[in-house]
């Protein structure tokens, strides 16, 4: 079944209103010290983003991993075309989470 450009912007639009939370994605560049050699810094790629943060969903192997590190795994819900790498992080409120990888939605 494919579905149709109309019924896709529809689910699309269905599932933001299910993102209460807020983001910033922020991404590491490299920036020149003056000296020959470069500083990293974290910068904000693009506007402040609606997503879903949740302690549940997150792929089996994902969370076998958190636990032998001792770590918490969270998942992340974004709208479908949110520009974020493996490199990324995303803060939403306080909490600065590290992007670990992606799990498909279907």
């Amino acid at each position: 079944m494919t579905l149709s450009t109309d019924d896709l912007t529809a689910m699309r639009a269905a599932q933001e209103v299910l993102l209460p939370d807020t983001c910033t994605v922020t991404r590491r560049t490299a920036t020149a010290d003056g000296l020959g050699g470069e500083t990293w810094t974290w910068a904000q790629v693009g506007a402040t983003i609606a997503c879903r943060l949740s302690s549940h969903g997150a792929p089996a192997e994902y969370l076998q991993a958190a636990a032998l590190q001792g770590r918490t795994i969270w998942m992340v819900t974004l709208p479908y075309d949110t520009d974020v790498t493996r490199e990324d992080r995303i803060t939403i409120g306080t909490q600065v989470l590290e992007v670990l990888g992606f799990a498909s939605g279907g």
